[in-house]
């Protein structure tokens, strides 16, 4: 065996112990912020919970699953998942806030509002 290899091998398991815990905290705010929406949004305010209310839900659904296996692969590789972790965040706080009110759903226009801008850094910057 080589020098090194002890070394490699013990920055490798650190960083799966670290992608494992990461996972599970992600995981965690995934299964709380879902579980709060259906009791309070879905359950205890039925009334108010129209056609546009489920298609939210998707989408918020989409996006956790998506944000999520991104952050997941991203960590197993030992990559920067920032990029990622700030959409999942965005998409988590919309969840929360539209749980009590339609206007959480103003959040999202972050997500737009920083593409925009980066379109318009690149054509400054061209």
């Amino acid at each position: 065996r080589g020098g090194g290899g002890g070394m490699a091998g013990h920055a490798e398991k650190k960083q799966a112990k670290k992608a494992e815990t990461a996972n599970v905290y992600f995981l965690y705010a995934i299964f709380g912020v879902n579980a709060l929406y259906i009791l309070w949004r879905v359950l205890w305010h039925w009334s108010s919970f129209g056609k546009w209310s489920m298609v939210g839900f998707l989408l918020f659904s989409a996006v956790s699953y998506f944000t999520y296996s991104a952050i997941k692969n991203s960590l197993d590789l030992g990559m920067d998942y920032e990029l990622y972790q700030d959409l999942y965040i965005i998409n988590i706080t919309t969840q929360f806030l539209a749980t009590f009110s339609n206007y959480g759903w103003l959040l999202y226009l972050v997500v737009p509002g920083y593409g925009g801008g980066e379109i318009l850094k690149m054509g400054l910057d061209y």
